[in-house]
């Protein structure tokens, strides 16, 4: 098969674990100049059939292997780019599902972090941890709620998510975080789930002081609705109405 018609996440998920020093191949816009340069040599020695992992042999998976031990995995670059495909055929494969990249994190957070469902659900589905916890606190949950993906933070809780996880850095929940990023829906959720609306961050924030701070008032609203204290005070004394 020629090189121009493999997919280009698959070229670009073996390319940064073959030559991870090329740091400035890891845009896929530079792949087919990459492709010319590098791959060729190693698609003629292991060839895909149409498009797929195919004949990936024991060598090839051995060095991608020493490259899960040195930085971000195949499957972490997979999880996190939201290649499902790819992510179920290195599963297949023995990827390790709870093993942590560089920074700590497993391919269940990076898809989370991302918005990947169909990745989240896939990986869940095959025995991921669901409370998965970076050394800081961050979880898949705290992930997904702090960027906004509804439809993840959803999937999460239905498997049974904690609800009130509290980083180590500023003591806040993933609420706390929705709240203070204006995901309005993302705060609906976790407030259905039962999350305290008044839980306080390290600084004495709560989610309704965070929201006014920021100036969401979809979220003030819902906040209010569903009772939130507006006189509860932050360390330095401020309320959310001051």
């Amino acid at each position: 098969m020629s090189l121009s018609h493999l997919p280009f996440e698959l070229l670009g998920l073996i390319l940064v674990n073959i030559f991870p020093g090329e740091r400035k191949y890891y845009d896929v816009l530079n792949l087919r100049t990459v492709c010319r340069k590098h791959l060729k040599r190693v698609f003629q020695r292991f060839p895909l059939n149409n498009g797929t992992l195919g004949n990936f042999n024991q060598e090839i998976l051995a060095l991608l292997s020493k490259r899960e031990k040195a930085g971000l995995g195949l499957l972490h670059w997979a999880a996190f780019c939201g290649y499902e495909r790819v992510v179920q055929q290195l599963l297949e494969k023995g990827a390790d599902i709870s093993g942590m990249d560089r920074n700590g994190l497993t391919a269940l957070s990076q898809a989370a972090m991302k918005g990947r469902e169909a990745v989240v659900e896939l990986l869940l589905e095959k025995g991921a941890d669901v409370e998965c916890k970076h050394i800081i606190g961050w979880t898949p949950l705290w992930w997904a709620a702090m960027k906004g993906h509804e439809a993840v933070v959803k999937l999460l809780l239905e498997k049974g998510a904690n609800v009130e996880p509290k980083d180590i850095l500023y003591g806040r929940t993933p609420l706390l975080w929705a709240a203070e990023r204006g995901h309005e829906t993302v705060v609906k959720l976790l407030l259905e789930k039962g999350a305290d609306v008044d839980c306080k961050s390290d600084d004495g924030g709560t989610p309704l002081w965070w929201a006014a701070k920021k100036g969401h008032e979809a979220v003030v609203k819902l906040l209010l609705e569903k009772g939130a204290d507006v006189e509860s005070k932050s360390r330095d004394g401020r309320t959310p109405l001051s």
